[in-house]
């Protein structure tokens, strides 16, 4: 893939085997920590993430279009891994709800990164959503799950989450400004349109998880 071709392992700046050492003694390294200073559970969902990650999602892309909605459990993974290793419990709503939002998230994130670069990936092997759905098809989910993601962002004061009233506003702010931007993405076709809603979307993203950051830093 072009796209890639430029990382250590594919450009051959990194063999296979010292990309096996390495991966296997971080994961060693995280699992010891976790172990060390976390909790039991933390540990064994760390566990099944790297499961999930390499057995069922990397194998599954090249075999559904939609694998990218199973995978997209590994990136919803890590702020309970989190939660549960600074003593949390794992039914806790507010720790779910982050959770949800970082799950439902990825999926438009990805998606519209597939259609930007779908002829690399169909050159890479793996299944595309173009080859399921129409263009306009694929724009109409992604706009819903972009949608599904802002909604989920405004119920974050309501499970506790965020406290601030400032940042409450901030957040309403930023989530009118990727709604209306979101609608002009549904009109355009240019595939610089795909690529200024991919960085909005992923800036969207970063913000709501900063601000969960500062509100439990300092409210």
């Amino acid at each position: 893939m072009d796209r890639t071709k430029h990382r250590p392992l594919p450009s051959g700046k990194l063999g296979f085997y010292e990309a096996i050492f390495w991966a296997v003694s971080f994961l060693i390294l995280g699992f010891y920590f976790l172990y060390r200073v976390g909790h039991i559970n933390s540990l064994i969902l760390a566990l099944i993430s790297v499961v999930w990650y390499n057995l069922i999602y990397t194998p599954l892309k090249k075999r559904s279009a939609f694998a990218v909605i199973p995978g997209a459990l590994c990136g919803a993974f890590p702020p309970l891994i989190g939660w549960l290793a600074a003593g949390g419990t794992v039914l806790n709503p507010s720790i779910l709800v982050i959770c949800l939002f970082f799950f439902i998230a990825q999926i438009p994130h990805f998606w519209l990164l597939l259609i930007i670069y779908s002829k690399d990936y169909k050159r890479g092997g793996f299944k595309v959503l173009i080859d399921v759905f129409s263009e306009k098809q694929v724009k109409r989910l992604t706009l819903i799950w972009m949608l599904s993601s802002v909604m989920l962002s405004l119920m974050l004061p309501a499970f506790h989450v965020i406290y601030s009233q400032l940042l409450v506003l901030v957040l309403l702010f930023i989530s009118l400004w990727i709604i209306i931007d979101s609608f002009f993405f549904f009109h355009r076709s240019q595939k610089d349109n795909y690529r200024r809603m991919f960085i909005r979307f992923n800036v969207y993203f970063l913000l709501v998880v900063v601000i969960i950051g500062i509100d439990s830093l300092y409210f």
